[in-house]
């Protein structure tokens, strides 16, 4: 197996113009049990965990870029803004404080896990990846929306000879809040059965503009244009949370079909939206 420690992305970037089917290594999480239960065979292995490039957290003009490298401690440490306490709650959720100091967001992302906790949070923010190759000597970038990046369990559309550089979103809109709800089997070290997203912008007495994005109620984590529909523009009351939650079991329904666990998750998520809803509604009341 050929194997590089890269220093930077440049370097990165050239030895996968060389190996186009190199596995990438960040944190490693999934990719060494893989090497280690021998169910992957890379001919190529590109280490990126010391790459500092990749593990910056910048803003400019209200746009917030993360590096792929970062881990989920990392994250943790950011000084992003006060109204995305959800991001942060989805990345203190992800398994043990070794794995979050070891795991990646970029990783957790390729991976594309319909369970990843930190897609749906990403999702509702409308995040944009960066991805980046190098072809012919020169580098070549190109930037894919999030919600266009899975094609399935575990596939996405990144392109052989590709390395995920940062993921990117806002502007935060002033006063807008995130929300995240997970609903594991226990309280930690758990595998998301469902997680949820709510991003809100105010406006008025009521909500603005409004994004909310679902993990584990298909096979990609998701966004739910439907329930978005029911709240945008309108009050934040018992009525609208009602027509919310209705409009998202009934998606799940639809989505889950023939599958034993429909019953529960479309009951289930009722509960995890109102949550987050209310939640919503109690932040703003203490603003």
């Amino acid at each position: 197996m050929d194997l590089l420690k890269a220093a930077s992305v440049e370097q990165a970037l050239d030895f996968l113009e060389a190996h186009p089917g190199a596995r990438i290594l960040a944190g490693g999480t999934d990719l060494v049990i893989e090497l280690r239960k021998k169910k992957a065979h890379p001919a190529a292995l590109l280490d990126i965990s010391s790459v500092e490039e990749l593990k910056t957290v910048t803003e400019e003009n209200g746009r917030w870029r993360l590096g792929a490298a970062l881990t989920y401690g990392e994250l943790l440490e950011a000084a992003l803004p006060e109204g995305l306490s959800g991001l942060k709650q989805a990345a203190r959720q992800v398994g043990s404080p070794q794995i979050r100091n070891t795991a990646t967001i970029g990783g957790n992302v390729c991976n594309s896990s319909p369970a990843a906790d930190i897609v749906p949070p990403f999702l509702a923010l409308d995040a944009r990846l960066r991805l980046a190759s190098r072809q012919s000597g020169q580098t070549v970038e190109r930037v894919v929306p999030l919600s266009g990046f899975f094609t399935g369990k575990g596939h996405n559309c990144l392109l052989p000879g590709e390395l995920l550089r940062e993921i990117e979103f806002g502007p935060v809109a002033p006063g807008a809040e995130l929300v995240f709800e997970k609903l594991g089997l226990r309280e930690a070290l758990a595998i998301s059965r469902i997680c949820l997203a709510v991003y809100a912008e105010p406006a008025g007495d009521g909500l603005g503009k409004v994004r909310i994005a679902s993990g584990s109620l298909g096979e990609t984590g998701q966004r739910e244009p439907e329930t978005e529909d029911v709240l945008t523009n309108q009050l934040l009351d018992d009525e609208h949370i009602a027509r919310a939650q209705t409009a998202l079991s009934e998606a799940c329904a639809r989505r889950l079909a023939g599958r034993s666990t429909l019953p529960f998750k479309r009951e289930a998520v009722m509960g995890l939206l109102g949550h987050a809803l209310r939640t919503l509604n109690s932040r703003r009341d203490n603003q």
